[in-house]
């Protein structure tokens, strides 16, 4: 359909040269005319230049209206645009089957002028409304099975912390042990056995590199927990409240989380001051965004190389605080900019679930703030995650 603020598209379809002009004189400064001067003319244009409605006469040469009627019916493309039968058939019969057919009004000749424009007018409102319904119903289902492939991922997420969590405690148990053990022997025993030995045996050497190997494992085990527990916090999300948050140390905890994928020659520089107002935030929620927006432009940055360079910054203006997420990646294509927002989309084939950017959008709004994506003139993606300073 036409836009609101342009002429509705009307194809008039009759054989008659005075009928048409007559139609036209009498609609042609409220709306834009389309002719066809048979049934398949009729057909061919509609399907071409999809108007609001069609205005049919009945008796036309090969296929008469009835007939257009019913293969606009069959149509997907024509099959909800209004039809009006406006023909010199009269009989009871005739009105019965036009609307059997599919039309939505039937007006017989001679016809008032005024009463034409008003039926047409009444049946393109109708349509509009018509579509403007199903068009929030489709948006509801949409957020609805948006809504449900989340909560259902929220369970999932649930389900994979606490067996990570039954197996991990058994990984941190005995990697505390072997630290605890090693330190042990490096104390009580290491200077006995470096002296029967000698300080270059090999025994000593693995001595040594279990304690710092046992040390990694703990590190590590360490890192998962954090990991995990965003992961619960994200299966109940909101269960938390908010509290004041130093964005500084949601920014360094993200860089840590994402350190795999900063090994590679990416160069991550930091400029948010550590005395920067406070948000009123979930702070687990807020190093969630930015992970995956460091891990977002990680992945950038390889896909054009192993080398770049990501630029977090953060600054007060007035009664905000923003934060940017800049990197020398290719940047995001022009035609996606609102489309990185969609719950699902994702551009990174099998290896992306389409959720990171929808779920930080998400978290923004619900901290009452905003996040807009941009490409940067020399190249690269910015982020930009606006939210009110707690002052």
């Amino acid at each position: 359909m036409s836009k609101t603020n342009e002429k509705p598209r009307l194809l008039i379809a009759d054989d008659e040269a005075a009928n048409i002009s007559a139609l036209v004189s009498a609609l042609r400064d409220e709306n834009s005319i389309i002719i066809a001067r048979n049934g398949i003319e009729a057909l061919e244009r509609g399907n071409a230049m999809l108007p609001d409605l069609f205005l049919l006469d009945i008796k036309m040469p090969g296929l008469d209206g009835y007939e257009v009627c019913r293969r606009i019916r069959a149509n997907p493309a024509l099959k909800t645009v209004p039809v009006i039968f406006i023909t010199a058939l009269d009989a009871e019969q005739d009105e019965s089957l036009g609307f059997s057919v599919g039309a939505n009004d039937y007006i017989t000749k001679p016809f008032s002028p005024a009463i034409v424009r008003a039926r047409i007018k009444t049946q393109i409102e109708l349509k509009r409304h018509r579509d403007h319904l199903e068009a929030l119903a489709e948006e509801r289902a949409r957020q609805l099975l948006h809504a449900e492939r989340l909560a259902t991922l929220g369970t999932l997420a649930a389900g994979v912390a606490h067996e990570i969590n039954n197996a991990l405690t058994s990984v941190s148990a005995f990697s505390e042990m072997l630290v605890r053990i090693q330190r042990k022997i490096a104390v009580e025993e290491r200077d006995r056995l470096e002296h029967q030995l000698g300080a270059g045996n090999p025994v000593i050497t693995f001595i040594d590199t279990c304690g710092k190997y046992a040390a990694a494992i703990v590190d590590a085990c360490d890192r998962i927990t954090r990991i995990v527990s965003s992961m619960q916090s994200y299966s109940k999300r909101g269960a938390d409240k908010p509290q004041p948050t130093v964005l500084a140390d949601c920014v360094k905890n993200a860089i840590q989380l994402c350190v795999n994928n900063l090994k590679y020659g990416i160069d991550v520089r930091v400029d948010v001051p550590g005395d920067l107002p406070r948000v009123l935030a979930q702070p687990q929620q807020i190093e969630q965004v930015l992970i995956n927006l460091i891990n977002n432009a990680a992945q950038a940055i390889n896909e054009i190389g192993k080398t770049g360079v990501i630029n977090i910054a953060g600054r007060h203006a007035d009664d905000h605080v923003v934060l940017t997420i800049e990197d020398s990646g290719p940047g995001i294509p022009p035609g996606k900019l609102d489309t990185i927002w969609e719950a699902f989309y994702t551009s990174k084939g099998d290896k992306g679930t389409g959720l990171g950017l929808s779920i930080s959008h998400g978290i923004i709004t619900e901290h009452h703030g905003r996040i807009t994506a941009e490409n940067r003139t020399e190249g690269g993606a910015r982020f930009n995650i606006t939210l009110p300073a707690n002052i």
